[in-house]
């Protein structure tokens, strides 16, 4: 890393999920100056802050000012269209972050994971790509928000901490040559491996990016069967597979079409499956 990132402070909020957690073992792992916040009422280290976005009396628990670098990992997914749920996303993943930049100061940079969906049309967002929308479109209006504010798009993340997902069931299934039934809301395929995000992270961190919001992802031509195919290449056979079109491309935005995206091409998607379907 550049010295000048290795010179700061930096503040990762929400090492309790896997994006958070795995930032913050990556980065402590060779520098000093790597803080986070948890959510466990544990025995906290030296560098660990007890924070609940949700708790509002937290929030003076961390010392804000004595970071340069705040990256918000903290965020609740939830895609069922209730009032219930859109009320907690709404607490979580608007309020929340709006709270956090309160504390802020022209001196400080946050970055904070939205969704790749945030530009879809109204009638196809989730309750949680809407509360990442409203946050992104209150930072734009807002004339006293005062830290540098980058907002990273993020597609669905894959990873063998993950024991969820379509990608998880189709690695153990082919492993245990049990029959697939895939049953799809979106037919192309935007997913990203853990290690590949917290890389192009670190370098968007680096680089001192000036934009207002970072669109990452691959490419649209991906579809469910270049993966199929991969993971047949991988693990040397193929199970039955059934697959079942829905809404096809519901929830699939044109990535191509946004600004300032960081594209990451078929042969980075190849790499990045072949290694995960290699560890059981």
């Amino acid at each position: 890393m550049k010295k000048m990132f290795l010179d700061k402070k930096v503040l990762i909020l929400g090492i309790d999920g896997l994006i958070g957690g795995s930032l913050f073992l990556f980065f402590q792992k060779y520098y000093k100056n790597i803080y986070g916040t948890t959510r466990r009422n544990t025995k906290l280290k030296s560098n660990v802050y007890f924070f609940d976005i949700a708790q509002l009396n937290s929030f003076s628990n961390i010392p804000w000012s004595k970071f340069e670098i705040i990256i918000d990992c903290i965020g609740y997914v939830e895609h069922q269209k209730s009032l219930n749920k859109a009320i907690k996303c709404i607490d979580i993943n608007t309020l929340g972050p709006l709270r956090i930049l309160s504390h802020l100061t022209t001196n400080q940079s946050y970055y904070f994971c939205s969704t790749h969906i945030v530009s879809l049309p109204l009638i196809q967002h989730t309750v949680y790509s809407l509360s990442k929308s409203i946050l992104e479109s209150y930072i734009e209006v807002l004339s006293d928000v005062t830290p540098k504010i980058i907002s990273l798009r993020v597609p669905g993340i894959f990873s063998e901490k993950r024991d969820s997902g379509v990608l998880n069931m189709i690695k153990n299934n082919f492993y245990k040559n049990i029959p697939i039934t895939l049953n799809l809301a979106t037919y192309h395929w935007h997913a990203m491996y853990l290690p590949r995000f917290i890389e192009i992270l670190k370098t968007i961190i680096e680089g001192e990016h000036q934009e207002k919001s970072i669109v990452i992802g691959y490419p649209l031509e991906i579809k469910i069967e270049y993966i199929l195919d991969i993971a047949q290449k991988v693990i040397g056979h193929r199970p039955f597979i059934s697959i079942i079109r829905n809404e096809s491309d519901h929830y699939t935005p044109d990535l191509k079409a946004q600004n300032h995206f960081i594209h990451i091409t078929k042969e980075d998607f190849e790499q990045d499956l072949t290694q995960y379907f290699k560890k059981v």
